[in-house]
């Protein structure tokens, strides 16, 4: 089964920064369709990380951290011109809620942000994943090491 580096990414940001992600959609959970959404929607995002996870569905490889840069930089395409094209602050996108990225922003002009933005994004998933894979193998190999001596 395949993993999904959104799903992964939000995980993260869920549990870094909330308030990036969710937004107010906390308070106003039920109040309209988008904050209902939202709210629902990236948990269950966390849900199927957290799933695949437990249940073994990923086995990670390092070239999986190129696919998650990938999927990064293809969503950096797709998203940042629609958030432009539709006015609406997609993750941060347009203004950000993180005080150094805002002053950013402010001091060097949108589009060297929304440039350093979708740069970080795809930075930040791929060392994410490089970590995270790294930290797989290793705990693959002692598990599977104590496995062959308890068999012994």
């Amino acid at each position: 089964m395949s993993y999904s580096p959104g799903s992964y990414s939000v995980s993260a940001g869920m549990y870094i920064f909330p308030g990036g992600i969710l937004g107010d959609a906390c308070e106003t959970f039920g109040v309209s369709f988008y904050r209902t959404h939202s709210f629902i929607f990236h948990h269950l995002l966390v849900l199927y990380f957290v799933l695949v996870l437990t249940m073994r569905l990923f086995e990670p490889r390092f070239r999986s951290v190129f696919i998650v840069g990938g999927v990064g930089l293809a969503y950096g395409i797709v998203a940042a011109p629609i958030a432009h094209a539709i006015n609406e602050n997609y993750c941060n996108l347009l203004e950000s809620t993180i005080p150094p990225l805002e002053a950013l922003r402010l001091n060097q002009g949108q589009e060297l942000y929304t440039v350093a933005l979708v740069a970080c994004l795809i930075t930040g998933t791929m060392l994410g994943s490089l970590l995270y894979v790294a930290i797989s193998k290793f705990f693959m190999r002692f598990i599977f090491k104590k496995r062959q001596e308890t068999k012994k």
